[in-house]
């Protein structure tokens, strides 16, 4: 037990809870990056989570979500940082038939919720 650890965990414990249940993404080209930070894509019950990191000095990234089986118009993106108590409504717009997703980064990191 430690103060700095246990502070670490309430921080970031929901981010990584929204992993809960999760299974990769693996269909070609289904998530692209541009802003230069790192992202995967899981699907979990409800939806799908992206967890975005190494955003570098970059304050907002855009995820372009293509070729990814059951994802429809009319999803909800919300991102989870780290210390916040609720998550934030994201920016999202559909083009070319990909789902294209605005996030801010706080501490070079987000975890996208797509519902």
């Amino acid at each position: 037990p430690d103060p700095w650890v246990d502070e670490q965990y309430f921080a970031y414990g929901p981010l990584l809870d929204a992993l809960r249940g999760k299974k990769w993404v693996l269909e070609s080209h289904c998530l692209e990056v541009s802003g230069g930070a790192k992202a995967n894509l899981f699907e979990v019950p409800g939806g799908w989570v992206a967890p975005v990191s190494f955003g570098g000095t970059n304050s907002v990234v855009t995820l372009e979500l293509n070729n990814v089986p059951g994802l429809k118009k009319g999803v909800r993106c919300e991102a989870l940082y780290p210390g916040t108590a609720a998550p934030v409504l994201l920016a999202s717009a559909w083009k070319n038939r990909r789902l294209e997703i605005t996030v801010p980064l706080l501490h070079r990191c987000a975890m996208v919720r797509i519902q």
